[in-house]
């Protein structure tokens, strides 16, 4: 696969084109982003990408900038994207040999062929043999092999558990450049193995962030005493994940098995002790993530803030039903901040909090980002409009009321004011206290009613207000009233001659 480099110092653009675009279709894959020049220039030495796809106007190196310092040391293609159409940009681009300059917003097809122009020249030019790095295995194996080479040799046969402890708080540590509290913490979880386990008790430290213990099955522990006394210090989160029972010979599988509960932390939540996989509830069905997405886009676009706050419980606790990991929950959630951020960015506001976003450790902090982004976003769309009644109901009931008379169903509402038809029926009776057909059906009504009293034609007035079936007029009519058509024309002529 080619390997490609997002740079732009916009992130909801940057995880956006991460998202949307078919990068495996397209024979690529994301290798890193970067929100400015310079950390781009770093990736670019490590990663050495085959494709960046760079922004133009960023803080310190812009990208055309960029593109020219690379280009004196590598054969790496450049995809320029711009907010503005200008020129002596397109002249730049040209300068530093970029494949081709795309002007923001960016129409996907025009990308996409730019990508797939791309890929042709790489081929072309035959510079690069591609490259497939199974990282996250590699590392699993590298973990293993220093796991047991540490072990292997160490303590005589028996049963053993396996114990991770993960201090959750390191990435947090190292945007502060506060390496300092993690040793802290790291070397409190030692002392504390130590003064609790017995001398057979390996202690490892296969990252930086982690120890790993192998216990005897006899070892008599308490974590949440541990994890107490760490939150007792303000110092740090962590969280522990324990191993089954098993004879030290399938070392590596307890191993495997400890990091993959941990892994789960996500889902358990941070500050626990996990025992056992998450339990998976359902398969996942992407289509029911899809349309639960489009209501919360679509709640919060329309300021509808308890129904945005609705969908967006209702997809989380699908996905945490459906056992999914971290990557599945940051992929839903970009995409709503991406859709949302880009109803905003049509209206010239900015909306930030992509930190908060990256440093959610567990589903409930991830919760608290998203519930408080839409908040935000629905407080800004709420200023656009100044405030006024809500838009979707107000061009809902002006076109009933225009269109009484004709055949109106939900679908033609509901493709009308972009919402699924489903949305728009529980959305309609929570504004109007009344269902869609029962609202339709008493406009009909009332409106006969002022017909009839003018002496117009019973059969005449059923068509005038959009009933082709008299029989079904009638009915309604009875239903809304308590009087047939004719009873209350009569009850209405005798109370006028009278």
């Amino acid at each position: 696969m080619y390997k490609v480099l997002i740079v732009d110092d916009e992130y909801y653009s940057r995880k956006g084109l991460i998202k949307i675009i078919p990068w495996k279709e397209l024979n690529c894959e994301i290798v890193g982003e970067a929100e400015n020049g310079y950390e781009a220039l770093d990736k670019i030495n490590q990663e050495k990408p085959d494709i960046v796809v760079s922004d133009i106007n960023m803080p310190g190196l812009d990208g055309l900038e960029l593109a020219e310092k690379v280009q004196t040391s590598l054969k790496t293609k450049f995809i320029i994207v711009t907010g503005y159409d200008d020129f002596n940009y397109a002249k730049r681009a040209v300068k530093v040999n970029a494949v081709d300059f795309i002007k923001k917003p960016i129409n996907i097809e025009e990308f996409i062929e730019a990508i797939k122009k791309t890929v042709e020249l790489i081929k072309k030019d035959n510079l690069y043999d591609v490259v497939i790095r199974e990282k996250e295995y590699l590392q699993i194996m590298r973990e293993q092999i220093s796991f047991s080479e540490v072990y292997i040799g160490e303590v005589e046969a028996r049963d053993v558990r396996v114990v991770i402890i993960k201090n959750d708080s390191y990435d947090k540590y190292l945007r502060a450049k506060e390496e300092g509290k993690n040793r802290q913490v790291i070397n409190m979880i030692k002392d504390w193995s130590n003064k609790n386990f017995s001398k057979d008790t390996i202690v490892l430290s296969p990252h930086s962030n982690r120890i790993a213990l192998v216990l005897d099955k006899s070892s008599d522990y308490d974590f949440k005493e541990l994890i107490y006394e760490i939150n007792n210090q303000n110092i740090g989160r962590i969280t522990v994940g324990i191993s089954n029972v098993d004879n030290e010979k399938n070392i590596h599988n307890l191993y495997k098995q400890a990091k993959e509960r941990l892994e789960d932390s996500f889902l358990w939540g941070i500050n626990s002790v996990i025992t056992k996989k998450y339990p998976k509830k359902h398969i996942i069905n992407k289509k029911h993530i899809k349309i639960l997405i489009n209501e919360i886009v679509e709640n919060s676009i329309f300021m509808q803030r308890s129904l945005a706050q609705e969908s967006l419980n209702i997809l989380l606790q699908y996905l945490i039903d459906g056992g999914v990991k971290r990557p599945e929950f940051y992929e839903c959630s970009i995409e709503i901040c991406f859709r949302i951020r880009s109803e905003l960015i049509k209206n010239a506001v900015e909306i930030t909090g992509e930190e908060s976003l990256e440093c959610a450790r567990d589903v409930k902090e991830l919760k608290s980002f998203l519930q408080e982004f839409i908040n935000n976003s629905i407080d800004y769309f709420r200023e656009i409009n100044g405030n006024k009644e809500d838009q979707v109901i107000k061009v809902l009931i002006q076109y009933i009321n225009e269109n009484y008379n004709k055949e109106i169903s939900l679908k033609t509402l509901s493709k009308m004011v972009y919402l699924n038809e489903n949305y728009l029926s529980r959305y309609f009776k929570q504004k109007m206290g009344v269902g869609f057909s029962i609202y339709i059906r008493d406009i009909r009504i009332n409106k006969a009613k002022e017909l009839l009293i003018k002496g117009e034609k019973i059969t005449v007035v059923a068509k005038e207000v959009g009933y082709s079936d008299h029989r079904q007029f009638n009915i309604n009519f009875r239903k809304v009233t308590g009087l047939l058509p004719t009873e209350y024309k009569e009850q209405n002529n005798y109370f006028i001659k009278n």
